[in-house]
């Protein structure tokens, strides 16, 4: 019994603390008023917030088994407390985050302080007091369930100014690599003021939405109705996806239709399998001819994105650098040499393993900045997109000098200042 009170003054001191700082910031300060004593031997006798049963003080203190405290708590009070003893919840709230008290051990203290009268309004549960009032919708969408957190609740965790830009991502990923569970995303930055994006909606489900408008009415009706109540001046910077979720999100023709270009109206062609834009360039798409479906063989369905005035249907939706370059080109340029097939441009085995040396040589010279060393080519099929990128602004130019053939060391060299100046325009590196 005594080890039980002695953790109870424990906690009751610390609260009393954190309660006169907070007094001492707040231009209501008052003094600090008479404390309540709780006398040990007389602890018994105290019903209104212990038990005289030593097991359940047992339960209260333990971490574990939660549910024994609702015995000993009293009825919840439903009066709403005043600023003075808000800001007193405030620090404990912030007190029991930051020190991980767990709810047994802030459900007694709390039941201490309301022996005092200058916190009788308080809470008797913690719960009460921690409860996350704000909950989701969760509602079913075919073949999964979607959930909309909402736009205006971001705004109002931020020192938002009016003019704001907004960057989206759309893009599924698995959750297991046991089950075809998934989750499609659809993630925000407001450019320029936070760099840490947010969850805007999530659809989870074994396949992806059978329409990208049904994610995307929601967020479309929340953004058009903040731009109209005239409060914030929202516009579109960019919508980020990859070339399947680009066509799923714009209802038009993947990257391997014949019509699949995202910037002109070429016809594509199909050599060896493989879809092929090799044509001159022709007319060159724009949002209004978009908007207008003037070339139908581009459109599979309409979109709800047509629905914001200041989103750029074409030059909104930059294309993937990470895809076309890193893991497209110079991914096929190294397989191509290494394990294509038999033709003169496949490197021999010794020249294989001298490219590998002069990577692993480099290790130690690559700086820290670098989020990954150099590796051998042993392990090309294991490669990041990082390390392609890496292989084709750094230690490529290197370590292919005077290994590989003049041409394809040429068509290697080729990208190398194109995207090192593109990248250096964009402030990238």
């Amino acid at each position: 019994m005594r080890k039980t009170i002695l953790g109870k003054r424990r906690l009751q001191q610390i609260a009393k603390e954190e309660a006169r700082q907070q007094y001492q910031h707040s231009e209501h300060f008052q003094p600090e008023p008479e404390v309540y004593e709780v006398n040990i031997d007389q602890c018994d006798e105290v019903q209104h917030f212990t038990s005289s049963d030593d097991e359940q003080h047992d339960h209260v203190d333990s971490e574990t088994d939660y549910h024994t405290v609702n015995s000993v708590l009293p009825p919840e009070s439903h009066s709403v407390p005043t600023p003075e003893e808000f800001s007193v919840l405030e620090a404990l709230k912030s007190w029991s985050v930051k020190f991980k008290v767990n709810n047994a051990q802030f459900t007694s203290l709390l039941k201490i302080l309301k022996v005092h009268a200058c916190f009788e309004k308080f809470p008797s549960d913690c719960r009460n007091l921690l409860v996350v009032r704000d909950k989701p919708t969760i509602k079913p969408m075919p073949p999964g369930e979607f959930v909309y957190f909402g736009l205006q609740r971001q705004i109002n965790l931020i020192n938002a100014p009016k003019e704001l830009s907004l960057q989206i991502n759309i893009d599924g990923f698995p959750l297991f690599k046991s089950s075809s569970q998934q989750f499609w995303p659809i993630l925000g930055s407001f450019v320029g003021i936070s760099k840490t994006p947010f969850v805007i909606a999530i659809f989870g489900g074994k396949k992806k939405p059978e329409l990208s408008d049904h994610m995307l009415e929601e967020f479309v009706e929340e953004f058009n109705r903040i731009n109209n109540s005239s409060v914030y001046n929202i516009k579109f910077h960019s919508i980020v996806c990859d070339a399947p979720a680009r066509s799923f999100v714009k209802g038009v023709k993947g990257h391997t239709g014949y019509h699949g270009c995202d910037r002109c109206d070429v016809e594509g062609e199909n050599i060896e399998h493989c879809m092929t834009f090799c044509s001159e360039v022709k007319n060159l798409r724009s949002n209004q001819t978009f908007r207008n479906r003037q070339d139908e063989d581009d459109h599979v369905r309409e979109t709800v994105l047509k629905n914001i005035p200041s989103l750029d249907l074409v030059l909104g939706f930059p294309q993937d650098y990470m895809h076309l370059i890193c893991l497209g080109v110079v991914k096929k340029l190294l397989h191509l040499w290494i394990s294509g097939k038999a033709s003169h441009e496949k490197l021999r085995a010794s020249e294989i393993s001298l490219i590998s040396d002069r990577l692993d040589n480099l290790k130690n010279k690559v700086l820290c900045q670098f989020s990954r060393k150099p590796r051998s080519l042993d392990d090309l099929a294991r490669y990041k997109a990082t390390e392609f990128r890496q292989f084709l602004l750094y230690t490529g130019p290197v370590v292919l000098r005077n290994v590989v053939s003049p041409d394809s060391y040429q068509l290697f060299i080729c990208h190398f200042p194109l995207q090192s100046g593109y990248l250096h325009q964009k402030n990238f590196i």
